[in-house]
């Protein structure tokens, strides 16, 4: 389950190959998705991110397990075109060293400065501790709070303005709204990793897994946070889901982003897609409308609708209608039309 966290991760660093107009995507596994309108989108296929930057490929077979292999697919849809540029030039090693050299390498500059080494030396002295006298363990925590610190944040943060500035500038990235999808092109035996257990059991053992992880790894400590719900769809296959802001490891003092986060399997086969967006966000929801064709969520009516007219049936079956209109699993038709019936 750590693995399926990392999704974020995989899909953060490397990507793209072409820009395309379009309304409807073939994402792989056979599914098409409907994109929002005065979108572009980029795909490429996990096999030319392997030979493009061989130096991951070990990260990529941690993949495989999870049925990640050559011909998984990768799209990313933006409504901000400087943002996809930033993925074009991510999916080329001489584009992304170029990136490398002009913004990581000299926010690193400041990061590791003697500035910084001095500034933690005044927080050791001001806790009075003595790094010397502590364990690498206890060091290792202390230098995890100072990181998270308010002060040095703001500090940080005023260092490295003007690296932070330039490159807001040529991508935009704070601007619009980016969906990630990702589709595996092996199957994943989903069943027996989680047997007979309920959505309510599962999510227990995803929480006890990301907290007993976050123990050794702080890279997983905000995930312990993480709001998040396990379903079922209408075909009974399950699901993760949350619109809960993806964690970050370290704090900063600048406004978060919105998320969305949509995890399943179909044909056994994993699936995902999330969302990411600093301003101009969409209405929470759209990925539910952008996969509705696809069969991945979408509860069906009942059959029996209408026909037991008791009260509490006639306000069990509107509310089921509410929630499928307002996930945009229904269009405003189609729940006008079935509202109708009901009522009727």
């Amino acid at each position: 389950m750590k693995k399926l966290l990392a999704f974020t991760v995989l899909v953060s660093a490397f990507l793209i190959t072409f820009a395309v107009n379009a309304k409807v995507v073939d994402v792989g596994q056979g599914l098409s998705i409907n994109i929002p309108s005065n979108t572009n989108y980029f795909q490429i296929r996990l096999e030319k991110i392997r030979l493009e930057f061989s130096e991951i490929s070990d990260m990529l077979d941690d993949f495989k397990s999870l049925g990640f292999e050559g011909n998984s697919q990768l799209t990313i849809i933006s409504d901000n075109n400087k943002h996809l540029k930033l993925w074009k030039h991510l999916s080329n090693k001489k584009d992304f060293e170029k990136l490398k050299k002009n913004y990581w390498d000299k926010y690193m500059e400041i990061f590791t400065s003697k500035e910084i080494e001095d500034y933690l030396d005044a927080y050791f002295e001001k806790k009075g501790k003595d790094p010397s006298k502590m364990s690498e363990k206890q060091i290792k925590k202390e230098i995890e709070k100072f990181m998270n610190s308010k002060d040095f944040l703001k500090k940080l943060e005023d260092m490295t303005s003007s690296i932070t500035n330039k490159f807001n500038k040529e991508f935009a990235y704070e601007i619009g709204t980016t969906f990630l999808v990702l589709t595996s092109d092996k199957e994943f035996p989903i069943k027996d990793l989680v047997g007979n257990k309920t959505p309510s059991m599962l999510k227990k053992d995803i929480k006890d897994l990301i907290k007993e992880a976050s123990k050794n790894d702080s890279m997983m400590k905000p995930y312990t946070k993480w709001k998040f719900e396990i379903k079922k769809n209408h075909s009974g296959v399950l699901y993760l889901y949350s619109d809960d802001p993806l964690p970050q490891a370290i704090e900063t003092t600048e406004k978060g982003s919105q998320s969305e986060v949509f995890i399943t399997t179909n044909n056994n086969k994993l699936f995902a897609i999330s969302s990411s967006c600093y301003t101009n966000c969409k209405k929470k929801g759209e990925i539910f409308k952008m996969i509705s064709a696809s069969g991945l969520y979408d509860r069906k009516i009942k059959k029996n609708i209408g026909k037991d007219n008791s009260s509490d049936n006639l306000v069990n079956s509107l509310n089921e209608l509410n929630q499928l209109y307002e996930s945009g699993a229904l269009t405003k038709e189609e729940f006008e039309k079935a509202k109708k019936k009901l009522l009727n």
